[in-house]
């Protein structure tokens, strides 16, 4: 059985998570989404929650240990699915190595980065107008500075493996998708995924 990854990255306020679970439900594949794994983790009292819970509220990246464990168990769920979909992970070149790692022991060959990218300005923009717990003037600043420094030097190394779809998050949400839909279509690994 030929298995799939689509990898959802973009700015914070892109609108990739919204996209991400809209594709969940379209291709009803599951969706490994970090951020409201590491949200739901916080609220708890377990050494690994407490770990998340402090870089959350710092708006740091969690720690690879971390990753690679959340990343290695949820993955255990959903040996038989044809389509796995990721949101908020992998966002360094070293993560990268841990997802592309766990996508061969589960013989996901066919990957595409699906890129939705929005200008600074319209990331902080829709940043302040959202109202998330986490969203503070600090930790928006300082995921964003993570974003350009350790995210778009990975996105490149999917870029130099011709991975990546880049789609422009400035439109509408329906917009967008409709976007990604037909990117997807003249995608000769992809195209028979989409209806």
């Amino acid at each position: 059985m030929d298995r799939y990854a689509l990898i959802f990255v973009g700015p914070q306020g892109s609108g990739k998570g919204t996209q991400a679970k809209y594709f969940s439900e379209y291709l009803h594949a599951p969706l490994i989404g970090t951020g409201e794994i590491f949200r739901r983790h916080a609220k708890r009292s377990s050494l690994i929650s407490l770990t998340i819970s402090r870089y959350i509220r710092k708006g740091k990246l969690v720690p690879n240990t971390v990753i690679r464990l959340i990343l290695t168990k949820k993955m255990r769920l959903h040996t038989h699915d044809p389509v796995l979909l990721f949101d908020g992970v992998p966002r360094t070149l070293s993560q990268k190595i841990i997802l592309d790692a766990l996508l061969k022991r589960n013989n996901i060959v066919h990957v595409r980065m699906i890129l939705v990218n929005i200008p600074k300005n319209i990331s902080l923009q829709r940043l302040r107008n959202r109202k998330r717990e986490d969203d503070t003037q600090a930790t928006i600043e300082s995921r964003l500075s993570d974003y350009y420094s350790k995210t778009v030097p990975m996105i490149h190394a999917y870029k130099d493996d011709n991975r990546v779809i880049v789609i422009d998050g400035t439109p509408s949400i329906a917009h967008v998708t409709y976007s990604i839909k037909e990117q997807l279509k003249i995608d000769k690994e992809f195209g028979l995924l989409i209806k």
